[in-house]
């Protein structure tokens, strides 16, 4: 277990969240709209925007934070759509899930907190694995442009022209939470490299760039964002 887990489990009675609508967009983009993956899914918030608006979907949920999953599974209650969530403690690194089972993956700010890139390949292999023909997944991570981080940022590029395979964008957040301190591991991440690493997981990028949300022009451009496809292949 790293430090952002313990950081999520300490932070997860006051976190909240509202629905990405970059989530029904792709969504939208899916042959069918049956059966789910929200990976990594925090208190639930893109799970109920999907479940609502989609009356036969099924999603799955996992989340590492046990803490987490069961915020998830209080927002799912109060929605009335409990018979249609499965919630499950599990690591993205190894889905607990059937190949080609699900017509969407959700990866939302997930992947970026995973510290080593071939941990973070292999969590978009999984999404390739459990995605059906034709399956759409959506990953956002957060931009090594944004202000807060740029003194890591620069940091990691003195040290980098001592030690070339430090990467730019490894960088830590502090947190405290009723007065014990926690760290979170992020990634950050340039568009090409994020579009390089669902390309290596082997989809096919059909969309990306910097994610805005609708009136929050502000507060998101942090994010990037990039959908995959799981292209059929004969033989």
């Amino acid at each position: 277990m790293w430090s952002t887990v313990e950081a999520y489990e300490a932070i997860a009675p006051s976190y909240r969240r509202r629905a990405w609508p970059i989530v029904r967009q792709a969504a939208g983009l899916c042959r069918r709209m049956e059966v789910f993956l929200d990976a990594g899914c925090g208190p639930g918030h893109n799970a109920v925007l999907l479940l609502s608006e989609y009356p036969k979907a099924r999603g799955v949920l996992i989340d590492l934070s046990k803490a987490m999953i069961e915020r998830a599974q209080s927002s799912v209650e109060q929605a009335g759509l409990k018979h249609r969530a499965l919630l499950v403690v599990s690591d993205v690194r190894s889905l607990p899930l059937r190949s080609e089972s699900m017509e969407l993956c959700l990866y939302i700010a997930v992947i970026h907190h995973l510290p080593k890139r071939a941990w973070r390949i292999n969590a978009l292999r999984e999404a390739r694995r459990v995605l059906k023909d034709e399956g759409v997944v959506l990953v956002t991570s957060w931009s090594i442009t944004q202000r807060s981080f740029v003194k890591c940022v620069m940091m990691n590029f003195l040290k980098k022209l001592v030690k070339p395979s430090i990467s730019l964008g490894d960088c830590i957040k502090v947190s405290v939470v009723k007065g014990a301190i926690y760290r979170r591991y992020y990634h950050l991440y340039m568009l090409g490299e994020l579009k390089r690493e669902v390309q290596g997981s082997g989809l096919a990028v059909i969309q990306a760039g910097k994610y805005v949300a609708p009136g929050r022009a502000n507060a998101l451009q942090k994010n990037l964002f990039v959908v995959g496809l799981k292209k059929f292949i004969k033989g």
